[in-house]
């Protein structure tokens, strides 16, 4: 495996990668499940991170690209709070980009590195914790997952 974080370009943006934004079991953890995406609102979205200066970046397995990861940086407060999506799951790539975006905001100076997910995400909080995060918060019913309420739980890590 040779992952590698793929500064965001508008060509990467394509019919696969909106079908994974569409995909509904695949984004069954991600505010993303509540709308259609099109290349129109893609596209509105890349511009919309070059504009705000956050990271973004495709996550490349060799020439496959296999999921998208940003930050979005505080500068303020030196805080940012990553969010990623990996297509092709149970493979190590969302543990290792998580690992290598950590590094990029660590050498940037960020002194808390956050990120958050409901509690039934267990991957994702695989993720958290295989990277040195820690348990911050849980807020209770926060999100509403097929016809209940689940709680949102927010770990992080100071550099």
């Amino acid at each position: 495996m040779n992952i590698k974080l793929v500064k965001f370009k508008k060509n990467f943006i394509t019919k696969t990668m909106i079908g994974w934004l569409n995909d509904k079991n695949l984004m069954r953890y991600s505010q993303q499940r509540f709308f259609k995406h099109t290349k129109v609102s893609c596209i509105k979205f890349y511009l919309d991170n070059l504009l705000n200066k956050n990271l973004y970046f495709a996550i490349f397995d060799e020439n496959r690209h296999v999921g998208n990861i940003r930050a979005v940086i505080d500068k303020f407060n030196s805080v940012a709070d990553i969010g990623i999506f990996i297509a092709y799951q149970n493979n190590g790539y969302g543990n290792i980009a998580w690992k290598k975006m950590m590094d990029i905001l660590v050498k940037r100076g960020v002194r808390k590195i956050t990120g958050g997910t409901m509690i039934s995400n267990k991957a994702m909080i695989k993720i958290f914790i295989n990277n040195r995060m820690r348990l911050e918060y849980r807020k209770i019913k926060h999100f509403k997952l097929q016809s209940s309420y689940i709680d949102q739980v927010g770990y992080c890590y100071f550099s």
